[in-house]
């Protein structure tokens, strides 16, 4: 590869000092940001340090644990809030609250938003803190079926405790469900 000229290099610096980013400078003259970093640094010039990079990075260069948010910052959001939802903000520590904090917030929320659309505790979808539960869809899987199969043994012994009490009738051997309802 061809190094670049002293000129070009001079004219490429004094745009940049200018205030021009490195990657609309670099995209001006064709080149890559990072070569034009590279041929910067090779020739001494000071480039600008790059908050964008280091802005949650400690010394060792690991991001940063996010800093949970106080209670005053969560009574900011709430008052922001324009409808019945978690804050963006809030997300990543909403993840590690209780059942029982979350529904206090929820409660808050509607006690700020106070939208008549909301429907009373009573709901019929049942939605209350107390019975929400994190439930994986193998469990969920595992009730259904379990729930099918308690309806099923439940409409099988129906119908042989009707056709023991009947009375009379020859009594035959039936295999499957089909062939008890139309004993």
């Amino acid at each position: 590869m061809k190094p670049l000229a002293p000129e070009l290099v001079a004219e490429m610096y004094a745009e940049y000092q200018a205030g021009i980013s490195m990657a609309a400078l670099a995209q001006r003259y064709g080149k890559h940001r990072k070569s034009l970093c590279q041929v910067f640094a090779r020739r001494g010039l000071a480039l600008r340090p790059c908050k964008k990079l280091n802005e949650h990075r400690s010394p060792t260069g690991q991001f940063e644990p996010a800093k949970p948010l106080t209670e005053r910052q969560i009574t900011a959001l709430i008052a922001e809030a324009p409808k019945l939802a978690v804050p963006v903000a809030l997300k990543l520590q909403w993840r590690k609250w209780s059942l029982e904090r979350r529904g206090q917030f929820i409660a808050r929320l509607r006690a700020k938003l106070k939208n008549p659309k909301d429907r009373p505790q009573g709901n019929k979808n049942n939605f209350a803190p107390r019975n929400l539960q994190l439930v994986s869809r193998n469990q969920i899987c595992r009730q259904n079926h379990a729930a099918a199969l308690f309806q099923k043994s439940r409409e099988v012994t129906s119908i042989l405790l009707a056709r023991a009490q009947r009375k009379g009738g020859a009594r035959r051997r039936t295999v499957s469900l089909k062939e008890l309802r139309h004993a």
